[in-house]
């Protein structure tokens, strides 16, 4: 293992969005000062933390603070281009200063390759930037779903959400990583769970949309069907009437068998070996002559099932590479179709549908300790979650509870194999969606949990809106974004008030940029408007029992106590 020990200080870059000549301090015991104007490096040094103050791997955290729209998203954005592919990422000017066994390396990137001037006695080595910073793993996690694509070189780990579901999967070939529900139960397997202090999920529910899909519908079914199509639509117009009056245990795995016979045959109608088509094999393997149900709905699915093991064995050798991964991975699917064929008679506990007619959708609910114990949930998952026409998820949870387990399943997956000695993790808004008892217990759990997830150093970048964050950093760890006619950042240590375990109030009132505004804008104007009221030279009884029920709603006892006084006195 690289034994070298890193940590990220200062970025300063010329032009990045909507940043000029800006620079970010990441560091709780010395802040940086760059301008290229006078092209000057100052150094400021702070008393640092008491030792492990998070934790004897956590060497450092960083709170990057301010309005929306202030850039705080960006600042997140630009460490992590800059450190992996800077010059590839980031077309300015551009500073990097990290301390490397407890020595100031800078590495810069000036087009007049003119070294910045410095000012303090420091030793500080400069080097020229070359494809990034190393030894340093760096993971990105943003839990904000926008659709906004972050381009990052190869070495970032992006596993935020807007990089997890950018495209939606048209194939059934499996993919090769694992997908976020395996990664969770995994995570909600290990020793590493109850360290989170939250409920275990109990049930998995499985939606079915094989009758909304559009693969049924329009130009594209005729085309995989040609003059078999009319024959089809009946098949699977009786094939669905059948399925209504069977019970939803085996409704279940019926529609997971007809879903993957249709999915097969679309994924495979793109090939054409020779004159061979998906057409031929219709015309020889179809159902009686036709597409027509057997007696029994168990030997049509059998004989489905056939169909599909067939028209893998029978496939011609295909020279290209690529194609023949995916034909290995079409035949490996159909076997693990076929091996899912278990009773869910004490597993599924529940059944619904809605909407009728290609507006259905049916709701099937596992029980998941019963789903973990007795069948191979991972190759479930994996069928399920390969498949356009079913979704699996959570049921009985919250969306911050799912929002919990998602965040650390995410980095625990991603440091399972990782070798580096260096960990920097950026997290914007990750306790989004929290319940606010959650978002209080947030930072805490994280430099809990992930040390027990990886050993070495870890440094910690963290965005929020949240007042209970910045009560957990000491405002040396603070990086505050301001935007009044241009944008700049400054150092918490600048705060009039302490933040560590700082009063809530005052934290909004500062940091947020609130100001003296203790309550919301309707509230406000609520109580702007009793006072105005109040001011009013004579009031008769009915204007006074109206404002009287006004301002006994009012929660604050200072300004209720102020206001019935004032009514009383008036």
């Amino acid at each position: 293992m690289d034994k070298e020990n890193l940590k990220l200080c200062f970025v300063w870059v010329n032009k990045f969005r909507q940043f000029e000549n800006n620079g970010f301090n990441f560091s709780s015991s010395e802040k940086f000062k760059f301008s290229i104007l006078d092209n000057v490096l100052h150094l400021n040094k702070i008393n640092p933390l008491p030792k492990n103050f998070y934790g004897k791997d956590i060497i450092d955290v960083t709170g990057v603070i301010g309005k929306n729209g202030s850039g705080k998203s960006n600042v997140l954005e630009l460490v992590c281009k800059i450190l992996k592919g800077g010059n590839t990422f980031v077309k300015s000017d551009f500073l990097i200063i990290v301390k490397s066994n407890d020595k100031y390396v800078c590495y810069h990137n000036f087009k007049h390759n003119l070294l910045p001037v410095v000012n303090f006695i420091d030793e500080i080595l400069f080097k020229e930037y070359e494809k990034g910073i190393n030894p340093l793993k760096v993971i990105f996690f943003s839990n904000v779903f926008d659709e906004r694509t972050h381009l990052f070189h190869k070495d970032v780990s992006d596993i935020s959400n807007n990089n997890r579901y950018k495209k939606r999967r048209q194939s059934t070939l499996r993919k090769k990583f694992r997908t976020d529900f395996e990664k969770q139960i995994e995570f909600i397997e290990s020793n590493l769970f109850k360290n989170l202090n939250i409920e275990r999920p109990k049930e998995i529910q499985v939606i079915s949309k094989v009758w909304t899909d559009s693969r049924f519908n329009g130009a594209a079914i005729k085309t995989i069907y040609g003059e078999h199509y009319e024959n089809y639509r009946i098949f699977s117009s009786q094939f669905r009437s059948r399925l209504r009056d069977i019970i939803p245990e085996k409704k279940f795995y019926y529609l997971l068998v007809f879903a993957f016979f249709n999915e097969t045959l679309k994924n495979l109608s793109k090939y054409k070996f020779a004159e061979i088509t998906i057409e031929n094999y219709l015309k020889e393997f179809s159902l009686e002559g036709g597409f027509q149900l057997k007696p029994r709905t168990e030997e049509t699915i059998e004989h489905l099932l056939k169909w599909m093991r067939i028209l893998y064995e029978n496939l011609p050798f295909i020279t290209k590479d690529k194609q023949e991964k995916e034909i290995k991975m079409f035949k490996d699917q159909v076997q693990l179709l076929m091996s899912l064929r278990y009773p869910y008679d004490s597993i599924l506990i529940d059944y619904d549908s809605e909407g009728m007619g290609r507006g259905s959708v049916e709701y099937f609910v596992f029980d998941y300790d019963e789903m973990y114990k007795r069948t191979s949930l991972s190759n479930f998952v994996m069928l399920l979650e390969d498949s356009s026409m079913f979704s699996i998820n959570w049921l009985g949870i919250s969306s911050g509870h799912k929002a919990y387990i998602n965040i650390f399943s995410l980095i625990k997956s991603e440091l399972k194999w990782l070798s580096r000695n260096n960990l920097l993790i950026c997290i914007d808004e990750g306790d989004l969606y929290l319940h606010p008892k959650w978002q209080i217990e947030f930072f805490n759990k994280l430099i809990t949990i992930i040390p027990q997830m990886y050993h070495g150093n870890v440094q910690l970048l963290l965005s929020s809106h949240s007042p209970f964050l910045l009560s957990d950093l000491p405002k040396q760890c603070l990086t505050i974004l301001e935007f009044n006619n241009e944008l700049k950042s400054t150092d918490g240590i600048d705060l009039r008030n302490e933040t560590f375990a700082g009063n809530i109030y005052k934290l909004y009132s500062e940091p947020f940029f609130l100001g003296n505004q203790r309550t919301s804008d309707f509230a406000k104007s609520k109580i702007d408007y009793i006072v105005n009221q109040l001011e009013k030279e004579s009031l008769n009884l009915k204007d006074k029992e109206f404002l009287e029920h006004h301002i006994s709603l009012i929660g604050d006892d200072v300004i209720r106590f102020y206001l019935k006084n004032t009514l009383k006195d008036d």
